[in-house]
């Protein structure tokens, strides 16, 4: 089984994935870094190493959701998207991504106006993915009061695919 894990910066993508290898071995997990990177090799000239770039900002997140959403219809894997709300300013989204951080994390000593300077998008990456995740039906977990909050039902989700997959 595969579960896709897409979302904006900060969100809890590499925790949740480390959370899932850790207690859930069999699963594979595919991240939007992965795909975003394959793409980058692929294709160029999109230049999607560019993080502002045109093609990283409006192609590759929906194309990305609506192939995951297809694999999710046609193999029963599971896509999971994970952001703040849609409705957060990139000032809220850096004081709560900022207090969460921990030792070690390439944010630790990250100031205030580092993280709103290099992530100056958030809050509409955040947008767009919450509109894509309407359009495509896929979970969309709002992390911004707690990331803890939803861990527990995602992994039950994946556990009752699990069964229903060995049955």
């Amino acid at each position: 089984m595969s579960v896709f894990i897409i979302g904006v910066p900060t969100a809890g993508k590499s925790t949740l994935t480390r959370r899932i290898k850790q207690e859930l071995k069999n699963i594979n997990i595919v991240s939007f870094e992965a795909m975003r990177n394959g793409f980058i090799k692929v294709m160029p000239d999109l230049k999607m190493e560019d993080r502002c770039s045109e093609a990283r900002k409006e192609i590759l997140p929906e194309f990305l959701m609506e192939c995951a959403r297809w694999n999710e219809k046609l193999t029963g894997d599971l896509v999971i998207c994970l952001g703040y709300g849609g409705n957060k300013t990139k000032e809220e989204i850096a004081r709560m991504a900022l207090s969460r951080v921990q030792p070690g994390h390439y944010l630790y000593d990250c100031s205030m106006e580092k993280f709103v300077h290099h992530f100056y998008d958030i809050d509409e990456e955040d947008k767009r993915n919450l509109a894509a995740c309407k359009k495509y039906e896929i979970p969309y977990y709002n992390v911004f009061d707690g990331k803890d909050d939803f861990y527990a039902g995602i992994f039950d989700k994946i556990r009752v695919l699990l069964k229903d997959r060995s049955n």
